[in-house]
């Protein structure tokens, strides 16, 4: 506190748990901030990381599908032109 005196300690006592409140306030607003900034960062992570797996299970996905169709279409010519 400043150098002010107070006539009644109950002042005194309510100007220290003012001033106690003020800052416990700042600092719980200042860990909500962390917290939020942590979250979004861990949010992000984890949402990239679905992307990416989504976007390699499409890959292979395509990839097999690709295969199928070249299995299908060399079939295809196998039984048009049959060996023998």
């Amino acid at each position: 506190m400043s150098n002010y005196s107070y006539s009644d300690p109950l002042d005194e006592l309510y100007a220290v748990y003012i001033s106690t409140r003020i800052y416990l306030d700042r600092y719980d607003n200042l860990l909500d901030q962390i917290f939020q900034k942590k979250m979004e960062k861990f949010s992000n992570e984890i949402l990239d990381y679905f992307n990416s797996k989504t976007i390699i299970q499409r890959y292979e996905i395509q990839q097999q599908e690709k295969q199928y169709r070249e299995k299908t279409k060399q079939n295809n010519e196998d039984e048009k032109n049959p060996a023998g």
